[in-house]
């Protein structure tokens, strides 16, 4: 990934619970040719123009979430 966004580096900046638990998760997310958007109101990871996930921080836990989840193989 080689651009940043500003307003997705403001919500990782911002966030007041799971923050070191976020920043992990994007680090993995930059080490992808993913790019970073912000979209819904989170961090959106796309390629190509589709979306592919998102994270977020809720109050009992953080999410890594995947669009089209159900396509992933899991053997």
């Amino acid at each position: 990934m080689t651009d940043t966004n500003e307003k997705a580096e403001a919500f990782f900046a911002e966030a007041k619970t799971w923050k070191a638990e976020l920043a992990a998760l994007r680090k993995v997310l930059k080490a992808t040719p993913l790019e970073e958007a912000y979209k819904w109101r989170g961090p959106c990871y796309t390629y190509r123009g589709a979306n592919i996930a998102m994270v977020a921080g809720f109050k009992e836990a953080c999410t890594l979430s995947f669009f089209r989840g159900v396509l992933l193989k899991d053997p």
